[in-house]
């Protein structure tokens, strides 16, 4: 295969991964599409890389410097949240408002709180907007109730 076909493919499906990423969010494919990217371009500035023994090496050396690059950049946009996920405070009880839509029995809501914010679930379809308290605490989700108030 040419190599300037397969960079390009890395390179289109790269793209096509940001494209999903930033149409459905929370699919986590960002740090693979710009992974794939990346490995295109290399590709593109130095086709001979895939004729060498020693190019795997560099491919998985920069793809790892890309995985904790994304991490820390993750950790800047927000450190609250993600001290939060590591440290798994129970919100079982809490009262929070609706920030998207809560679907029955799907992942798909997501609930603030005043420290946090988190994916949730509930038996009914919950409205943005409306404030919930929380049955059950998985750590990344919770499932919710309406508490009959709207903010």
């Amino acid at each position: 295969m040419d190599p300037l076909w397969l960079a390009l493919a890395f390179v289109i499906t790269g793209v096509l991964m940001l494209i999903v990423e930033y149409a459905e969010p929370k699919s986590y494919l960002v740090i693979p599409g710009i992974g794939m990217l990346v490995l295109g371009a290399l590709v593109l500035i130095d086709p001979s890389l895939l004729d060498e023994w020693w190019s795997i090496i560099i491919f998985v050396t920069v793809l790892i410097l890309m995985l904790f690059a994304a991490i820390k950049f993750y950790q800047m946009l927000a450190p609250s949240e993600q001290t939060e996920a590591l440290v798994v405070v129970s919100k079982v009880g809490k009262v929070g408002t609706v920030t998207d839509e809560i679907l029955p029995n799907e992942t798909t809501g997501e609930v603030r709180f005043d420290d946090c914010t988190k994916d949730a679930t509930a038996f009914t379809k919950i409205a943005a907007g409306t404030q919930v308290v929380v049955l059950e605490d998985s750590g990344t989700n919770v499932v919710v109730e309406e508490t009959g108030k709207s903010s």
